[in-house]
């Protein structure tokens, strides 16, 4: 008996100097004031939540300061992909409509937060393929063609790497040029894919094998895990969701890291809690995230840092 729990104790000690990753608190939004809401974004001061709907319509703005709730738009389609500029202040969304020949088209709009003056980006088309905003700049593509608008400061005059899926595949844009890299092969469906903040490694899902870092180029990809809509937390670590479902409905689902290497896995949220679509906050000291059912939760974390 006496072996036994000083196994026991081995272990957990084992355990503890493992784990490179300290949950500090977890919190639950205020669901009167949200309602249901789904995946949140986090604004890059880290001043606000921005949540949308399970199908991405509409945007609301959520104040982490005094917790109050702003509707942003109702539009269609708002919530996917929207990007939020440097300062905080620009919101760049989607909104999507029906053509007269009920084809499916999408129109960029942005509202500005300081005088609520909302103008159109991108007239309603069915081309759109992509896009960000980089250092007050919004980077989209249309018709694989990359091009750059200004929406607040300076034009700016390098375009960095951007990665994006089309027609399944992975696809890069460097230097304006647009190569197909698909580094699991051209048969393989791609999904969630985005830069390193350093610019150096590549991550993205294939469906049916997993999730995969590569470098920048698409060479050399590693296996790390199997989580789905992944996100850096820095350079070293994945946040994503392993969920499971029974065709029908969400089993289980929880939020876990996993270090870039693959070696380093854990789990951070409450097995209790069905756990869904991470969001980062751009210091890594946050993670927010969306229950099945529509409540929000902040994740407070400490990140170890390596022995130098």
């Amino acid at each position: 008996m006496r072996k036994f729990f000083l196994l026991l104790l081995l272990y957990l000690v084992q355990q503890i100097h493992a784990q490179e990753i300290s949950v500090v608190s977890v919190k639950q939004l205020p669901k009167s004031s949200i309602g249901k809401s789904y995946h949140p974004k986090f604004s890059p001061n880290g001043e606000y939540l921005l949540l949308t709907s399970d199908n991405y319509s509409g945007l609301k703005k959520f104040d982490l300061k005094n917790e109050q709730v702003s509707i942003i738009t109702e539009a269609p389609n708002a919530g996917y992909n929207v990007q939020i500029s440097a300062d905080g202040n620009n919101i760049i969304y989607r909104e999507q409509s029906f053509n007269k020949r009920n084809m499916r088209e999408t129109a960029l709009k942005k509202i500005d937060l300081t005088n609520k003056k909302e103008n159109q980006l991108i007239s309603p088309t069915r081309d759109l393929q992509l896009h960000k905003t980089i250092n007050g700049n919004l980077v989209y593509v249309k018709n694989n063609k990359l091009s750059t608008k200004r929406i607040y400061g300076e034009k700016i005059k390098t375009v960095p790497d951007i990665v994006n899926i089309e027609n399944r595949q992975l696809v890069l844009y460097r230097n304006g040029e647009r190569k197909e890299i698909s580094p699991n092969g051209k048969d393989c469906s791609y999904l969630w894919s985005s830069i390193s903040p350093d610019g150096t490694k590549l991550l993205y899902k294939v469906v049916g094998k997993g999730t995969f870092i590569s470098n920048i180029d698409g060479s050399s990809p590693i296996r790390i895990a199997n989580l789905n809509a992944p996100v850096w937390l820095g350079n070293e670590w994945i946040i994503g969701m392993n969920d499971k479902d029974n065709g029908e409905r969400i089993l289980s689902s929880s939020i876990e890291a996993v270090s870039i290497d693959g070696q380093k896995h854990q789990t951070l949220s409450d097995p209790s809690t069905i756990a869904m679509f991470p969001a980062v906050s751009t210091d890594n000291s946050s993670i927010a995230f969306n229950s099945d059912n529509g409540d929000i939760y902040l994740m407070k974390i400490n990140i170890k840092q390596k022995a130098k």
